[in-house]
């Protein structure tokens, strides 16, 4: 996946999580910040560590978050699963 693709789909992805006030959806919230800022100021490889290191933490905040949400039965597991899946494939 592009890193603009990426991007577009935080911008939509993040006003809707804020609103949950789950502590681990919160964590998930804030790793997607943090990586979305290192992701727009990287522009050569030498924060390409940061930028793997945000992704390897935002992936595990979404498990955690999903171990979470299963417990409650809620529908979100399935955004969290794509997101997930598009974190693996980066």
């Amino acid at each position: 996946m592009r890193v603009d693709v990426l991007l577009l789909r935080m911008d939509k992805v993040l006003p809707m999580l804020e609103n949950i006030e789950l502590a681990e959806m919160k964590a998930v919230v804030d790793c997607l910040q943090k990586l979305k800022d290192i992701v727009c100021h990287s522009t050569d490889d030498k924060n390409a560590d940061k930028v793997d290191a945000a992704f390897m933490e935002t992936e595990m905040k979404v498990r955690q978050c999903r171990m979470y949400l299963d417990s409650l039965n809620l529908p979100l597991h399935r955004w969290l699963d794509k997101l997930s899946h598009h974190l693996i494939l980066q």
